[in-house]
């Protein structure tokens, strides 16, 4: 297995709990036991999953190279033990969320080619009020069974993704809720709007450089996928065939 897919089929947790290192989930983060005695940090998802530093020692790096360190085992073998003592990934939520944004069309969405009835059918537009999503175009999350689940934001400004701490966007395909048995598969949001609009079916794996193993288990339900993005191809196992969109 390459390092990349490697970093991306460990499950931090159990990895850190199987060294020992006393872990506690912090948000996005896992804070754990540093050799220096204080707590460094680990990110659970995204870019820089797997991923650690530790503000007081200085020191950092992946979480094979922990492995390595801690339990006194070669290259080969860490990655080997660590993706199998991974199993399933934690559960999605399963209640349904009671917090609810009036998202409004404004003039910086309707710039992106969205009217007021795209907003609505869909469930996306800038909050009102002073939220932590103030500023972002901003998506209501529902799960595959159409249970809503969280708000996702895009800052128009900087572009810088804005969502709760407690979301997990590794759990989950965006509206994916709305497929029916075929779907195109793109990881920016923009280009889901672009697909949207032109009448296609589009997902979108909140932009993550990789699919984690909950998400290649949605896409297996469906019959038929294209691909946007061709890095994504090497993550979607035993589909079939799937169609690269240009």
């Amino acid at each position: 297995m390459l390092y990349k897919q490697a970093l991306q089929a460990i499950d931090p947790l159990k990895a850190l709990n199987a060294m020992g290192l006393n872990p506690e989930v912090t948000g996005s983060y896992l804070k754990f036991d540093c050799f220096c005695g204080k707590k460094a940090m680990l990110k659970l998802f995204g870019v820089k999953k797997n991923l650690w530093y530790c503000p007081d020692s200085k020191h950092g790096g992946n979480i094979i190279s922990l492995y390595i360190k801690q339990m006194g085992v070669e290259y080969k073998d860490a990655v080997r033990q660590l993706v199998q003592s991974s199993g399933i990934s934690p559960p999605p939520v399963t209640e349904e969320l009671s917090l609810t944004y009036n998202l409004v069309c404004t003039k910086e969405v309707k710039n992106l080619g969205i009217d007021e009835e795209f907003c609505k059918q869909y469930e996306i537009g800038v909050p009102k009020g002073k939220t932590m999503l103030s500023g972002c175009l901003t998506f209501l999350i529902r799960n595959e069974e159409g249970k809503k689940i969280a708000y996702y934001g895009l800052n128009l400004k900087s572009g810088k993704q804005v969502f709760a701490k407690s979301f997990n966007p590794e759990l989950y395909l965006y509206n994916f809720h709305r497929t029916n048995g075929e779907a195109i598969l793109v990881t920016s949001f923009y280009d889901w709007i672009r697909f949207t609009l032109d009448g296609k079916t589009a997902i979108c794996n909140f932009s993550l450089p990789y699919l984690s193993d909950r998400q290649q288990s949605l896409i297996q339900q469906l019959n038929r996928l294209t691909v946007y993005s061709c890095e994504m191809l090497e993550f979607i196992k035993g589909f079939g065939e799937i169609t690269l969109s240009k």
